[in-house]
């Protein structure tokens, strides 16, 4: 399915949310806890299967997965981001507008669930780091 498409079924589900009965509302918000438990279980392998090789392999695998979750955010115009392995753990850099770099890093454990536990806590540092700029700028998101 392309982006598009996936777009489109999000605003669908938000208005069923939104407008809906609350068995609608409840039956759309279960599926969406389904899809997230389903990701959760695939990229939990992947890092099982990833710890077996070597560990820039596993961290190169864990920046992967952070690099899809900052890619599946809503990034306000102008914000840019990287991520890269390297031999400890992960390294994510962000740069604002306005020139201004935050970078932040993890060192991975090799226990996959604490591991998949720093990519979730990471996106969401990235996140509140561009809504806590945003308000001292006086600027909102925009999503």
């Amino acid at each position: 399915m392309n982006r598009k498409k996936e777009l489109d079924k999000e605003y669908e589900d938000l208005i069923t949310v939104a407008e809906g009965k609350v068995s609608e509302a409840k039956e759309v918000l279960e599926r969406k806890d389904k899809e997230i438990q389903a990701r959760k279980e695939i990229e939990l392998e992947s890092l099982r299967k990833g710890s077996k090789y070597t560990i820039l392999t596993y961290n190169r695998l864990m920046a992967e997965m952070l690099l899809f979750r900052l890619g599946e955010m809503a990034w306000p115009h102008g914000w840019t981001y990287q991520v890269s392995p390297t031999e400890k753990g992960v390294v994510m850099e962000m740069k604002s507008p306005v020139g201004r770099y935050f970078r932040a890093g993890f060192k991975s454990t090799g226990m996959e669930v604490y591991d998949l536990g720093a990519i979730d806590l990471y996106a969401i540092r990235a996140e509140n780091t561009i809504e806590k700029l945003g308000k001292e700028n006086g600027k909102q998101r925009t999503d």
